[in-house]
């Protein structure tokens, strides 16, 4: 009698619960998709901050290079300014 009771009692609590629980998993899993897309955008941004961060560097570094090339070059090219004269 109580074996019947209980396995009476299993049946009809999943029968029961079965569409409140798949609710509920659609739901959490829509949740979690929300959150997931939100922190994708939010590491997508801070990636391309990062990035544009490097390239203003880069570019820095690049004007940097330039200038100290051509004052290195300047030596060659400029004439003597104290006449020659020790």
């Amino acid at each position: 009698m109580v074996f019947t009771v209980v396995i009476l009692a299993l049946v009809s609590g999943t029968i029961l619960l079965f569409p409140v629980t798949r609710r509920l998993g659609a739901a959490l899993e829509q949740y979690l998709a929300a959150g997931s897309e939100e922190q994708r955008k939010r590491r997508d941004e801070r990636v391309m901050d990062e990035l544009q961060a490097l390239r203003s560097e880069v570019q820095a570094l690049g004007d940097r290079q330039d200038f100290v090339e051509r004052l290195l070059e300047a030596p060659k090219t400029r004439p003597d300014l104290d006449g020659g004269e020790a």
